[in-house]
């Protein structure tokens, strides 16, 4: 009698740890839903609010920061010429030396 009462036991105790598994599931896949949806409301939120209060968000550039990352890009592509920074020696010259 006790061995069948303690096989009950584990048996109903593996059913609840199985149900209670499969309701976590669930519930965790609902709350992802749920974020992912909050989250976009949030977004569609606060971009509606910028576009009352400050206008169209552009990503258009300044036509002065263009010419200026126009003018950085060409600067940087170019190699400094080795030979007109260093001596017969090897050794970088001064500045008087240039």
């Amino acid at each position: 009698m006790v061995i069948y009462g303690i096989a009950i036991i584990g048996i109903l105790l593996l059913i609840n740890t199985i149900l209670i598994i499969i309701l976590h599931r669930g519930l965790i896949q609902e709350l992802n839903r749920g974020l992912a949806n909050l989250d976009s409301g949030i977004a569609q939120a606060i971009q509606s609010i910028i576009e009352e209060n400050i206008g169209s968000v552009t990503s258009e550039v300044p036509p002065a920061q263009a010419m200026i990352m126009e003018f950085l890009k060409s600067h940087m592509s170019k190699q400094p010429n080795m030979d007109l920074l260093r001596n017969d020696e090897g050794k970088f010259k001064k500045g008087s030396d240039l």
